[in-house]
């Protein structure tokens, strides 16, 4: 891998911000970190649109099942990368799982996160090969 992609950012994170529960806080730190890193990343939204007549969510036709909740791709080397947050009892899907293997078989940088910490425990480990 190219060194472009072992820069770190110059971020202070506080350690309430490193060590949050919630799924929205630890994806909202790990995004703030991957783009001060020189990637280009954003949540993808995997909710469906709300269906007045029915009065529940439906999922979108052409949506793809098990994509990662933080996807993008680094602004140099153009590595994709993929982050699935799990937090607390959660676990992955089937869907989930098989998104993440495509990823990795592709070449592209693929996470299960539970914290920030756990996040970068990983990505520094792997970014070291």
């Amino acid at each position: 891998m190219r060194n472009n992609t072992r820069t770190k950012p110059s971020l202070k994170l506080t350690q309430r911000q490193m060590f949050e529960t919630t799924t929205n806080e630890t994806t909202g730190v790990i995004i703030t970190y991957l783009n001060l890193a020189g990637w280009h990343v954003w949540r993808n939204n995997t909710h469906g649109v709300y269906d007045q007549q029915k009065q529940a969510y439906r999922r979108l036709s052409y949506q793809q099942k098990g994509v990662a909740d933080i996807i993008g791709f680094h602004r140099i080397t153009g590595l994709f990368i993929a982050v699935e947050i799990k937090t607390g009892s959660d676990t992955l899907s089937d869907d989930q799982t098989q998104f993440l293997n495509q990823v990795k078989s592709s070449n592209g940088l693929a996470f299960v996160a539970h914290t920030f910490d756990d996040f970068l425990t990983k990505y520094e480990r792997r970014i070291q090969k």
